[in-house]
């Protein structure tokens, strides 16, 4: 699959910045367990966490805001309360939370749903006599596709995708535990694809399946969007694996797990798990056990990228274990310069880790959070990472353009684009200025819309960008998500993100 390469501020001389301190922030506090974070993936310029709150016999889903200005999380909101038990959450792809619940004395799968700023009401998606458990993540691999949701659960013996919107509720069972194959460490991913690629479009689910003398198996079923599950799969057999993810790594969708070798636990990527099963390992600098790999892509788009790069200069982190100490490893970037190696000591063994971005002050903030043990409880840990925006080491930057963000963004129908031109012969050399182009391209790369394709003197420009066919400066019917608009203006090329939500 072609898309738009992302890179980021490859910055290789440490004193042209000043690396900032390494510091670690307790989120949380107080009298409970705060467990299981995760970090929006569809609302991160808002900073929002979402972590379960465990109180005696009770737990709640909890919202917390980021505010990059203070560089401090507040603004909490409780997105369930009572006595019962709420675990589990994740987010579904319009911002909403699913989780389980044990409130009508079974588990139950739930739902809150967000819309137009406004958090609604609770909705049950599963309210049976039987127990409905093991919630596992539902990724996508490009925002705004697919318009319905999904999620993924156990009844009884058997694995079931629920896909649901705001008016129908469809059950696709998938795998069933029998005494001939178990299955666990499942997620569903639903993959946009053009026709005739692999992974295809659709709903794939993957699993480690484990049979009845204890072999493993790493597999996969594919169901398109109007059509029945296709047969197993398997990506890799004889295999010890666990924890499959989908993460963007080699600036495209990977499937990321976890395989034993000769020098302990290690992380393998693999792009295409139907027909080429390309897998291979991802480099890490220490030995022992590794688990819990997340890697996060910040919003840069140059045509200078630098692969070789991408892991150093990536935001990413992951677990080691050892005989008696567990330990957190934080990569190496810290606002352009090289520190050290982040390892952080965890006493709490089963801590989990979620690393994401929260938004955007003068640069990209990433976070790493995890949980940890404090004053006899379980809370919140986390460390900032910064990643200038819009600056590509390599690529010739002059100060004086300026391509502001869109207004209003998130947008819907249409937004205006703001860009200054500079006096002086920065462009064509003799000060009458010179070829400007200003594009939008989408999530794969495709270029959807040219609104400025022409010479133009120095001043300041407004841009109209709308979803409305049949306007100047439009596209028909696009798709909600991310898109990305391009300025250039002979050796200045500077990309700015923006989101249509329909």
């Amino acid at each position: 699959m072609k898309i738009i390469i992302l890179g980021l501020f490859l910055l290789l001389n440490p004193s042209a910045v000043f690396p900032q301190v390494f510091e670690i922030h307790q989120i949380t506090s107080g009298n409970f367990d705060a467990k299981n974070p995760i970090i929006s993936f569809y609302d991160f310029e808002n900073g929002w966490i979402y972590f379960e709150k465990h109180s005696g016999s009770s737990s709640n889903i909890i919202l917390i805001k980021y505010d990059s200005f203070s560089n401090s999380f507040q603004d909490t909101i409780e997105l369930t309360s009572g006595n019962a038990m709420r675990v589990n959450p994740y987010e579904d792809f319009n911002r909403g939370i699913v989780f389980q619940t044990n409130e009508n004395g079974n588990w139950d799968i739930a739902y809150r749903p967000y819309y137009n700023g406004v958090w609604g009401s609770s909705i049950f998606l599963t309210n049976s006599a039987e127990d409905e458990f093991n919630l596992s993540p539902f990724y996508v691999s490009d925002f705004g596709f697919p318009s319905n949701n999904f999620i993924l659960f156990e009844r009884s013996d058997t694995i079931i995708v629920l896909e649901y919107n705001e008016t129908m509720k469809t059950e696709h069972p998938v795998l069933v535990n029998s005494s001939q194959y178990n299955y666990s460490d499942y997620i569903g991913i639903y993959y946009s694809n053009s026709p005739g690629y692999f992974p295809r479009p659709g709903i794939h689910i993957i699993a480690v399946e484990t049979d009845s003398i204890g072999n493993q198996n790493l597999i996969s079923r594919y169901k398109p969007d109007n059509g029945n599950w296709d047969i197993k799969n398997i990506i890799k057999g004889n295999c010890s694996c666990r924890n499959p993810i989908l993460q963007f790594y080699s600036y495209s969708p990977h499937l990321i797990f976890e395989d034993s070798t000769l020098y302990g636990r290690r992380f393998f990527k693999v792009y295409d798990w139907e027909y080429y099963k390309d897998i291979d390992t991802i480099p890490v600098v220490f030995d022992g056990d590794l688990r819990g790999f997340s890697i996060g892509m910040p919003m840069i788009i140059t045509s200078k990228p630098n692969q070789n790069f991408e892991l150093e200069y990536f935001p990413h982190s992951y677990y080691m274990e050892s005989v008696d100490k567990l330990k957190l490893r934080l990569n190496k970037q810290e606002y352009g310069s090289v520190v050290e190696d982040t390892l952080v000591d965890i006493s709490y063994e089963d801590s989990r880790m979620a690393l994401g971005s929260l938004g955007f002050d003068l640069d990209q903030i990433f976070y790493t959070i995890w949980e940890d043990s404090s004053s006899g409880h379980i809370h919140l840990f986390g460390r900032r990472q910064l990643y200038p925006i819009d600056i590509v080491s390599g690529e010739k930057v002059i100060t004086d353009f300026k391509l502001e963000q869109n207004y209003p963004n998130p947008f819907n129908p249409s937004t205006k684009i703001k860009f200054t031109i500079p006096q002086f012969p920065l462009l064509g050399g003799d000060g009458r200025g010179g070829l400007v182009t200003l594009k939008v391209y989408d999530v794969l790369g495709k270029e959807v819309a040219t609104l400025v394709n022409e010479e133009l003197p120095a001043g300041e420009y407004e841009v109209d960008f709308s979803t409305v066919g049949g306007q100047e400066s439009s596209i028909q019917n696009p798709a909600s998500g991310i898109y990305f608009y391009q300025l250039r203006a002979g050796d200045f090329i500077q990309t700015k993100k923006m989101v249509l939500i329909k």
